[in-house]
Order: structure tokens, then sequence, then C-alpha cells
């Protein structure tokens, strides 16, 4: 079991890592394909040492074991995909950066020296330069354009691997807290699908197993911090009549009762408040 939990820790940040990359790479491919813009030689190195570089790492640590258990062995090929994938993602990326390096840094270098050569005699010695830069720069939407789709296949195997270790005590958290994250990552549909792969209830279930496994181990604030969640969710969807809010105030009891144990005092006052909250959402939305 610990040494199980160690590889789901493991799997929460290559996870983390492979959402942020996604998101910050997105944003260099989108201002290339809109406006013709070449990414800067640092964001591009910044992605390639200090996101792809670990999640390659951290894919062969957590993907490159042989399964023990009946389930392990069902995602095995997922993993042993999504090891390959992100793998070609980060040398791909590292081809980019070179490239970009030769168009942007070397070709200006090239052409200074060239208007200021003073023998004729070494114009020759520029055309292996010139013709090495010319190649990179064709090579460059190629790179971008791989690059991507890599990135756009490792976030595919990642909902299908998510969706099936979601209900993991640290997976079920890690995405609970970082609902905003996989929003800015995912495709509305595809992420109500993830949802509801995980639990018939969609996310608002999703966010009650959480606070319940919160409250089962005493973290009353961040229980508190999820049903706050929760309410959002709720309120923004217009559902909370169709979500069973009894459940809700029976946790934020349970909360209060033993903030009163703790004498905690904002814990007190945060689960009535929320409890007033909660009810009040669902008076609007029987009425």
């Amino acid at each position: 079991m610990e040494n199980s939990q160690v590889f789901d820790y493991e799997r929460i940040r290559f996870f983390h890592l492979l959402l942020t990359g996604f998101i910050e790479f997105r944003k260099v491919y989108d201002d290339f394909q809109k406006n013709g813009n070449l990414p800067r030689c640092v964001a591009v190195e910044d992605l390639c040492m200090k996101t792809f570089r670990d999640l390659r790492n951290r894919a062969h640590t957590i993907f490159r074991h042989m399964p023990e258990t009946e389930e392990e062995a069902s995602l095995h090929d997922i993993e042993l995909l999504c090891d390959l994938v992100v793998g070609a993602c980060y040398h791909e990326s590292l081809q980019l950066q070179e490239n970009l390096y030769l168009s942007k840094l070397y070709r200006p270098r090239y052409e200074d020296l060239k208007k200021q050569l003073l023998d004729a005699s070494f114009q020759d010695c520029f055309q292996i330069g010139e013709n090495l830069i010319l190649e990179a720069e064709t090579q460059i939407p190629k790179n971008l354009r791989w690059t991507w789709q890599l990135l756009v296949e490792a976030l595919t195997l990642a909902k299908r691997y998510l969706a099936a270790h979601g209900k993991r005590r640290i997976i079920l958290r890690f995405i609970a807290q970082h609902v905003s994250l996989f929003e800015e990552a995912y495709a509305k549909e595809d992420l109500d699908e993830l949802y509801r792969d995980i639990f018939p209830g969609g996310l608002p279930e999703l966010l009650m197993k959480s606070t319940e496994d919160l409250i089962q181990s005493a973290h009353y604030h961040a229980a508190l911090d999820r049903i706050s969640q929760l309410a959002g969710v709720l309120n923004s969807a217009g559902n909370t009549d169709r979500f069973d809010t009894a459940q809700i105030v029976e946790s934020l009891e349970k909360i209060c009762a033993e903030g009163k144990l703790l004498r905690d005092n904002r814990l007190v006052s945060r689960s009535q408040t929320l409890t007033s909250q909660i009810q009040d959402q669902s008076a609007s939305s029987s009425g």
C-alpha cells in the first residue's frame, strides 16, 4: 500500500506538469498559428528544461514498471504509450529549441559577419552555415506542430488514465483541488466525460467524495474549501435541487461539531455560514 501511495504522489506530480506544460505550449502554438509569430528562444528553453525534461523523467519512473495487480495490468498499455509520447515530445521540443537558436541567434551573426568581411575568399565558408539555417527555418513549423500533437495525445491518454484511477484517494484529492487547471486544459465536454467516468454524478459527486475523505482524515478546513467549491458548482449549474444537499449539510454539521470540540471558532463560523448558504441555494432552487 505504501509503495502504491508513493507512486500516486509521483503520478499527480506528473499530471500537474503535463497540464501546465500543455497550457503553456498552447499559448506558444496559438500565437504561431494565428499571428505567425515564432516563439521566443527563452520560452521554449524553459519549457524544454523545466517542464518537458522533468515530465519525461517522471514518465520513465512511474510508467516503466511491471504491473503487480490486475488493475495495473489493464492500464499498462496506456502507461507505456504515455511514456513514449512524452519522451517523443521532449525530444521534438529540443529540436525546436535548437532550430530557433539557429534562426534567431546564428542567422543575425552570420549576416553581420558577412557584411563586415574584408577577405572575399571566406565567402564560400558561409554556405554550409546558411544552408543549415535555412533548413532549420523550414523545420520550425514542423517542430511546433509535432510537439503540439504529441501533447494533445498525452492529454488524451491522461484522461483515460485518470478516469481509471480517479477514485484513488491521492488522485481524487488532486483532481478536486485543481479543477480550474483541468478546466483550462480540457474542453468542457471532455472534462464532463472524465468526471462522469469517475463518478456517475460528475463533478458535484467527485467534490462530495473528496469532502468526505478530507473529513475522515480530519482536514476540516480543507473540507470546507471543497464544500465552498461544490456550492459554487451547484449554483452555477443551477442543479442544487438534483443534488442531495442534505448530504452536504450533514457533513457541515460534522465539521461544526468537531470545530466546537477543538475550540476552533473560525471552523465553527465557516461551517455555519456555509450551511446557511447551501440551505438558501436549495430553497431558491426548489422555489
